[in-house]
């Protein structure tokens, strides 16, 4: 499992940089109505952030 860390660092390069750049209410997080940009993959991405 993911530790808090990983799911943190993911957080802050998403959701906090659409807030620093006053865009957080078209981009940022996966909610109805905002614009997104996804990737799909099989592999958790917060289970090792250093890969």
């Amino acid at each position: 499992m993911a530790s808090q860390n990983n799911f943190e660092i993911i957080r802050t390069v998403t959701l906090q940089n659409a807030k620093l750049l006053n865009i957080d209410k078209q981009y940022g997080s996966i909610e109805f109505g905002k614009k997104a940009d996804l990737i799909i993959t099989s592999k958790d991405l917060a289970s090792d952030l250093k890969k």
